[in-house]
């Protein structure tokens, strides 16, 4: 669907440039024609208007690309602020699993290291764990 549009735009740019360009030089042609019957004025009317053409087509591609690169270029500038935020919050995430895991090593530590008997289940009653006091006495070691 983007690729149409992206498309569709240019084909409109360019279109609009073939026919501003074909109808300068067909009018300007007709007017230099109808004013001016000496070759050297022709001639110079002729430089004049094709340098006339270059400015004005230069002007005319200016205007017609400038709206397009402009929201290529703020996306882009969206994209690396959301990408910026993107990966703060990743930061963020690995500090808080890195606590999480260090507190659940201690966690198990400190139930491993009481001599009672100890687990634990979920709330359809499977086992989830247990300390090594039990595991010893289930006789899994």
């Amino acid at each position: 669907m983007k690729k149409n549009i992206a498309r569709r735009k240019t084909l409109k740019i360019t279109a609009m440039y073939f026919f501003i360009g074909c109808a300068w030089i067909y009018v300007s042609d007709i007017i230099v024609q109808f004013y001016f019957s000496e070759l050297s004025q022709v001639l110079f009317y002729s430089i004049l208007k094709g340098v006339s053409y270059v400015f004005v087509t230069a002007a005319l591609i200016f205007c017609l690309t400038y709206p397009a690169l402009k929201e290529v270029l703020d996306s882009k500038e969206s994209i690396k602020k959301v990408n910026s935020e993107l990966e703060k919050t990743n930061e963020l995430y690995l500090e808080l699993y890195n606590d999480y895991r260090k507190k659940q090593a201690l966690l198990k530590s400190l139930i491993d290291s009481i001599p009672d008997l100890i687990f634990y289940k979920d709330v359809n009653s499977v086992y989830m764990g247990c300390n090594a006091a039990f595991e010893q006495f289930v006789g899994r070691l």
